[in-house]
């Protein structure tokens, strides 16, 4: 049976929140992981009372004592097989759950100094001209289930404050709109919906105030099959011809009523 059936990185220095992620799907679909690196038993009994902290140690343990010696093996040549060579290290012992457990404790960042770096981190994260929202968005969510799983304290005010804050000037106009928001509407996906709403008018405002185009003395020069479209990156017309981008802001006006903020004037800092 193939060992695994997923393309992702092995683990090494600094990638093992995903790494761990992506093992554990592994893992899972192949009835590896529960029970066998994840042990679980039930709080109550059979008639709903509750369980104290020894009887349930008592049934972990039992658990554990019963795995089967063939699913233990190939759980763990899965692990191993997904760490680099300098992680070898961590892998020696025959249990897979060892292993997790040891690998988890190496990796995975905790205590007040990796807390305080990991914020300070968060605090200083500003968006990249070239950075697309969506990928902001990402990079802000990622370092703030880092700092969770690192055990410091990430609310979802911080997130949003991040992600506004971290925004070029040309998104400034979005501050007073994100402050009135009442409590129920302050959630990090009601925010994110607004963000990439603004970065599709942001779009729609540069593609349409954008008077520059070709000279025609000099494309007359080239053959059809080699002029590309700066906007959707096909060979065979210019931007100006471009069927694609006529349907886009076709679109951008059908739907700018819609958008609850008004988009700066092209003389602002560009996206």
């Amino acid at each position: 049976m193939e060992l695994s059936r997923f393309n992702y990185d092995q683990l090494d220095f600094g990638n093992y929140e995903t790494w761990a992620s992506y093992v554990e799907a592994d893992l899972v679909g192949r009835d590896l992981f529960h029970d066998i690196i994840q042990i679980t038993v039930d709080s109550v009994d059979a008639k709903g009372n509750e369980l104290s902290q020894s009887d349930i140690n008592d049934a972990i343990e039992r658990k554990r004592a019963a795995r089967s010696t063939v699913q233990m093996s190939r759980a763990r040549a899965a692990i191993i097989l997904r760490v680099k060579p300098s992680q070898l290290a961590h892998t020696t012992d025959p249990d897979p759950l060892n292993i997790w457990e040891e690998l988890k404790a190496f990796h995975r960042p905790s205590g007040f100094a990796t807390s305080m770096s990991l914020c300070r981190q968060m605090n200083g994260m500003k968006k990249s001209s070239s950075q697309t929202m969506a990928a902001w968005i990402s990079a802000v969510k990622s370092i703030a289930y880092t700092m969770e799983r690192a055990g410091a304290s990430i609310t979802t005010k911080d997130i949003i404050i991040t992600l506004v804050d971290g925004l070029p000037s040309s998104y400034s106009h979005l501050v007073p709109t994100i402050s009135k928001l009442n409590t129920s509407e302050l959630t990090v996906e009601h925010v994110t919906s607004l963000l990439l709403s603004a970065e599709i008018s942001h779009l729609g405002k540069n593609s349409t105030t954008s008077t520059t185009a070709p000279d025609p003395r000099n494309v007359a020069l080239v053959a059809e099959s080699e002029i590309r479209c700066h906007f959707c990156d096909k060979l065979g017309h210019i931007k100006q011809n471009c069927l694609r981008r006529k349907k886009y802001l076709d679109w951008v006006k059908l739907n700018e009523e819609k958008v609850n903020f008004v988009v700066e004037d092209s003389d602002d800092e560009a996206y």
